[in-house]
């Protein structure tokens, strides 16, 4: 279950480079697990298109699917504004996952949300918020966790109530570490 964890980010990587795009620029899929608990490979409702996009979101999909991270972050380091920039920020946060850097990552998981909020697209707002508390779910930070669980929760209630149910799920389930003295 931790390895299955530690690989969120690549996960999400990977499914969106293997969807073919269909007017959102990444291919992005839905990250809620069907019953078989595989991810969804089905694209995603969300904006039609997107004006101009930014090469540099293809690169980094692909350096999340190689673990080349140090590439992710460079591809990064300056985004554009619009959807693909925060494409771009979401990217940076999954390698930042990888990389075991959670308070950086959940800082870019929140960057990314705020960006794809002000461009509406909805697809990309979900899948950072649901990042943030996967991220911080991963690192046992519980007490974090749980409150952005219940932001993602809120968000998705409507349009996808079984993601909620998902969320709550994991929110009652985060197990803190222990230290023993």
């Amino acid at each position: 279950m931790l390895l299955l964890g530690s690989c969120f980010g690549l996960l999400a990587a990977a499914c969106a480079a293997s969807v073919a795009h269909t007017g959102n620029p990444r291919g992005v899929t839905n990250l809620q697990a069907s019953d078989d608990n595989q991810p969804s490979t089905e694209p995603p409702s969300g904006p039609a298109s997107y004006s101009v996009i930014d090469p540099r979101t293809i690169e980094a999909d692909e350096a999340l699917a190689a673990h080349d991270y140090a590439r992710v972050l460079a591809l990064s380091e300056s985004t554009w504004n619009g959807p693909t920039g925060a494409w771009l920020d979401y990217d940076r946060a999954s390698a930042l996952v990888a990389l075991g850097r959670t308070d950086e990552a959940v800082e870019a998981f929140r960057r990314a949300a705020l960006r794809f909020e002000e461009v509406g697209d909805d697809t990309g707002r979900a899948a950072s918020l649901w990042g943030r508390a996967r991220s911080l779910d991963e690192a046992h930070r519980c007490a974090e966790a749980r409150p952005a669980y219940e932001v993602y929760e809120g968000f998705v209630r409507l349009r996808d109530p079984r993601g909620a149910e998902m969320a709550a799920a994991h929110a009652d389930s985060c197990k803190p570490f222990v230290v023993l003295h």
